[in-house]
């Protein structure tokens, strides 16, 4: 496994610990974009990861069968790189070193059916670009999710920007008008002053305004947000190609190997009952030069035994 990952990293490939390409929606924008884009260089490497495997246990076999030795660099050769398929050999390769072993199965068969739909066993390079694009396209935003976007989210775009800081200043000044209503000078006494003064007409009609922006933006939030899917709250999505169960198996796995099980201890037992314990609480402590716990003809444990018997 070592000298597979030392092939990789000198082919300039790093696959961490899993393969996910990802999809990225700009947020340099007038409006929320509708398009995620796909990571074309990292999921290009990672397609070539898989043929770097390949090579790399072919070269491993060819060596044992002719009993040669080899270094890691010898397996990588430019026609490797250069094949347009990969097979599901290919996929198991990497799965084993990225997944643990009760995983391994499964996610080579998740991987076949994701980009190989037809059952042939192997993968083009042209179907593995255009199942992601596919899987891109369908991450598009709808109106509502633009919408939506754009007052909840400020960074999602310059529009957004603009409309948090409007939003932000719509606060603060609210505040300061409320404050100053508060002040004898911009208040009106009522007629007769039968009622409470109230606040000048033009604070009054600043905090109505207020009001009337806060309300529109709350709607507009409460109206889209039922058309909104949470995954796509995130600007830069990561779809799996060997996903995240297998990382979890994986440390499982590792945890489990690096810390054997041990029993339980058991809960060390009570202390024996004696009864010279209990009448020592029970029993008075009796007078006179032939009593008591410390001596005497009729003391000690005898003598509180017999009287916890009575």
């Amino acid at each position: 496994m070592k000298g597979t990952l030392s092939c990789l990293a000198s082919a300039g490939l790093d696959l961490g610990e899993s393969l996910a390409v990802k999809f990225v929606r700009d947020q340099d924008v007038e409006f929320v974009a509708t398009e995620y884009t796909v990571d074309e260089e990292r999921a290009t490497d990672f397609f070539n990861a898989f043929l770097v495997v390949r090579a790399v246990h072919d070269k491993s076999k060819e060596n044992a069968k002719d009993d040669v030795a080899s270094s890691p660099g010898d397996a990588i050769r430019p026609e490797a790189i250069r094949r347009d398929a990969i097979r599901r050999d290919d996929v198991a390769a990497v799965a084993c070193l990225l997944c643990a072993p009760d995983v391994v199965e499964s996610q080579v068969a998740a991987f076949m059916r994701r980009f190989d739909p037809d059952s042939t066993g192997v993968v083009t390079r042209e179907a593995y670009h255009r199942v992601l694009q596919e899987e891109c396209h369908s991450l598009r935003l709808n109106f509502l999710e633009r919408v939506f976007f754009t007052f909840d989210e400020p960074t999602s775009s310059r529009t957004s920007l603009r409309v948090a800081v409007a939003v932000m200043l719509l606060i603060t000044i609210s505040s300061v008008g409320f404050v100053a209503a508060t002040e004898e000078a911009l208040q009106v006494p009522s007629p007769g002053g039968r009622w409470p003064p109230k606040e000048v007409a033009a604070l009054e009609a600043l905090e109505a305004g207020c009001i009337y922006l806060f309300t529109a933006e709350y709607l507009c939030r409460g109206a889209t947000v039922h058309g909104v899917r949470d995954f796509l709250r995130q600007s830069t999505i990561e779809f799996e190609l060997l996903g995240a169960p297998a990382k979890v198996s994986k440390a499982r796995h590792a945890n489990r190997a690096a810390t054997p099980e041990t029993p339980t201890p058991l809960p060390p037992p009570p202390p024996p009952f004696e009864a010279s314990m209990v009448a020592s609480k029970v029993a008075p402590e009796p007078a006179g030069p032939s009593g008591g716990l410390s001596g005497g003809p009729s003391g000690g444990a005898g003598g509180s035994s017999a009287q916890l018997s009575v």
